[in-house]
């Protein structure tokens, strides 16, 4: 799964095999989608939502279930990638002023800039 859309994809695979859900309605649950809004299923009580966050329903689904946890298992993965990186950048060894040093906004390193007007 790459992105949310695809994650719609499967759910409504899903939805189409096990609650009879017509493919005629692929449309309308990828724009409820976009809009983080509740799909109601065809003739039926039952709700979904899908988001970034995951998977929401008021019905038992094994199968969407696991879809599910394989998302949100990439989306923390990802997560961390991303705090990795954040981190090592913190780390990072930065260039501290020693007294008496001017700070140079403009990233010119020599003791005379050209003022262009």
């Amino acid at each position: 799964m790459k992105d949310l859309f695809d994650l719609g994809n499967l759910v409504f695979d899903e939805l189409i095999k096990s609650h009879g859900e017509q493919e005629s309605g692929r449309e309308l649950f990828l724009y409820t989608l976009t809009l983080s809004q509740p799909f109601y299923l065809l003739g039926s009580t039952k709700i979904i939502t899908v988001s970034g966050s995951g998977i929401s329903k008021n019905f038992e689904d094994l199968n969407i279930d696991s879809i599910n946890r394989k998302w949100q298992s990439q989306v923390s993965s990802h997560k961390e990638k991303i705090a990795d990186e954040i981190l090592k950048q913190v780390k990072q060894p930065q260039k501290q002023p020693k007294d008496g040093d001017i700070f140079n906004m403009w990233g010119n390193d020599d003791e005379w800039r050209e003022i262009k007007l």
